[in-house]
């Protein structure tokens, strides 16, 4: 017969390679090791078996940071049920506190709470530097575990007393614990990917980034002084410099005389009878490609004259189609490419599951109380064409 309420924490491998970080759920290489619950009125137990959990569409889960054990039973449960309660303490405890602490750990919240709490200390360390549940000594972990599940039934019991049987108040924690769920479930099933056109469309893009890479940082070169070294256009220093002229510092090497005036000589070594030299700060005016008809239009506006998106778009904006305009065109794409490929593709191929993406939604990050994505960043997809 199924439980109608469980208590309980889950401790896994830690085998996900970068980027997917350790003990990700949506990383095939890893499992579940021992799940510590109290189920009912039963003593606190544990098993490695999630199927013992008995969970159907009428249980009531609990748990801190319940989203991870969540997404790990829909994974390794035979027939997890496509509906059922929960109740996350970390959520109950970010919105008790008006979203001022957020992601509140187990520990950090008991502390808040006075409510007893010992950690073993060796074992969180060994976690944090990727040795897993399953290379812990069971008995060691059992009461690691059992410490979770013991501090979580408390922290639930402390929120339910705070609620005082208050319906408005109860339905609204409710409410909020169910997108937990429903994203849990989106994060599990993920979404499809195609690895191998995202791959060759990358391939296409970063040929057309280097072309124009180069075009443009050896066309524009003859504008930026040698003395000052190789011009680097993904340099934002340097672009405010090139487009509005700008006072530079540079190093150069200053020949040594003694006091005389002759010339200090190394007496040794491979650079013996060369002359010293030290190096001195200096200082290049470079002239602004920009033209004196741009430049006014800047200054009557008020308008910031850097390298950013914003001042390359308002030169574009402005009539003319002077060297300062052509630069900024192939500029931005430079950078709309650079983008492209580092934002809305890359990340999703690294990690891409067979095929599929499974974000992590993240229901305690940000003081808003907006919901945000990561690993990779779901909310963060161009509309766009490129």
């Amino acid at each position: 017969m199924p439980y109608s309420i469980i208590i309980l924490d889950i401790e896994t491998t830690i085998n996900a390679p970068q980027p997917h970080f350790g003990a990700s759920p949506a990383y095939p290489g890893n499992r579940s090791v021992m799940i510590g619950y109290i189920a009912d009125n039963y003593p606190l137990t544990h098993t490695s078996d999630p199927n013992e959990l008995l969970i159907d569409e009428d249980t009531l889960l609990i748990g801190h940071n319940l989203s991870f054990d969540l997404h790990y039973l829909m994974r390794e449960m035979d027939n997890f049920p496509s509906r059922c309660s929960i109740w996350d303490t970390q959520k109950f405890e970010y919105l008790w506190t008006g979203r001022s602490i957020v992601s509140p750990s187990l520990e950090n919240t008991c502390e808040r709470l006075d409510v007893p709490f010992e950690k073993d200390t060796e074992i969180k360390e060994r976690f944090k530097v990727g040795i897993g549940s399953d290379k812990i000594d069971p008995t060691l972990l059992r009461n690691y575990l059992y410490e979770d599940v013991r501090a979580t039934q408390t922290l639930f019991q402390d929120q339910l007393a705070f609620l005082q049987g208050d319906p408005y108040k109860t339905q609204y924690f409710e409410h909020m614990m169910d997108g937990i769920f429903a994203t849990t479930k989106m994060a599990h099933n993920g979404l499809p990917f195609d690895v191998a056109g995202a791959k060759q469309e990358v391939a296409s893009l970063q040929a057309r980034y280097e072309h124009l890479s180069d075009y443009v940082t050896g066309t524009y070169s003859a504008f930026w002084p040698e003395i000052l070294g190789s011009l680097n256009i993904m340099s934002a220093s340097q672009v405010t410099a090139l487009l509005w002229g700008r006072e530079v510092r540079y190093k150069t090497d200053v020949p040594l005389t003694d006091e005389l005036g002759e010339p200090v000589l190394f007496k040794g070594g491979v650079k013996k009878g060369q002359q010293k030299t030290r190096k001195e700060e200096r200082y290049y005016d470079v002239e602004p490609l920009c033209e004196d008809q741009i430049v006014q239009q800047f200054i009557q506006k008020e308008w910031e004259q850097t390298a950013g998106a914003q001042t390359i778009n308002r030169i574009l904006s402005l009539p003319g189609d002077s060297n300062a305009h052509a630069f900024c065109r192939d500029l931005l794409e430079i950078r709309n490419l650079s983008k492209t490929i580092n934002t809305y593709f890359k990340p999703y191929i690294d990690f891409a599951v067979k095929g599929r993406i499974h974000p992590s939604y993240n229901h305690c990050i940000t003081q808003t109380g907006r919901l945000s994505s990561s690993k990779p960043n779901m909310q963060n997809i161009s509309g766009k064409s490129q």
